[in-house]
């Protein structure tokens, strides 16, 4: 999480230029984007793959990121 400079990960609506789909994505929460130039080797992937216990079969799971500022406690 820390390595692609998200504060929080979630589970969401994926939204593509501000609507929601009906797929459900990883969502990073980041207090900034940055220009895909400027990403370098820590991007966040447009999908990650995992396989979930008792199965064999991965699932591309997609992702989303979504600028926000991080929670501050007073």
């Amino acid at each position: 999480m820390r390595r692609h400079g998200a504060h929080a990960i979630g589970i969401g609506r994926k939204r593509v230029q501000g609507s929601k789909t009906g797929r459900l994505a990883l969502i990073f929460y980041v207090e900034r984007k940055r220009p895909l130039g400027q990403l370098g080797a820590e991007a966040i992937p447009e999908t990650i793959s995992f396989t979930p216990e008792g199965s064999s079969e991965p699932l591309e799971v997609p992702t989303d990121v979504v600028e926000v500022p991080q929670a501050r406690s007073e």
